[in-house]
């Protein structure tokens, strides 16, 4: 989701090489989303997270529009801290017993309501009832 407000800043501000060279990262973010949906059939792990974190990084510099890349970004940025903020130590998600979400039986998310669940996007997206992915 946010490569695509960074490749149409790309588009507007920086440079047509720029963009060219953006296209690859979001036909493989399409591709990713696509069988990353549940039930999910790939997992990118962390170091798949880092080289699509690191392309992105790198074309937002690249491409003069780092602070449109900063903002299209800050959803991600809000999850990682909400996470700590609400277990109150770091830890590796193995270690929180409780889940943010449930996954009900027609497939659709639901908030937690185990008080021990750590406060994520998704479980404060799905507070007021459950929603499809």
């Amino acid at each position: 989701m946010a490569t695509i407000p960074l490749l149409a800043s790309i588009a507007i501000f920086g440079s047509h090489e720029v963009f060219l060279a953006a296209l690859p990262l979001l036909f493989a973010a399409v591709a990713f989303s696509r069988h990353h949906k549940f039930p999910s059939r790939i997992f990118p792990g962390d170091s798949g997270t880092l080289l699509l974190g690191a392309m992105y990084g790198a074309l937002a510099i690249a491409g003069s529009t780092e602070t449109i890349g900063v903002i299209a970004f800050l959803p991600a940025v809000t999850n990682s801290c909400l996470f700590p903020a609400s277990v109150k130590r770091i830890v590796e998600h193995r270690q929180v017993k409780a889940r943010p979400t449930i996954l009900m039986d027609d497939f659709k998310l639901a908030a937690s309501t185990d008080r021990a669940a750590p406060a994520t996007l998704v479980r404060l997206i799905v507070a007021d009832g459950p929603l499809g992915e």
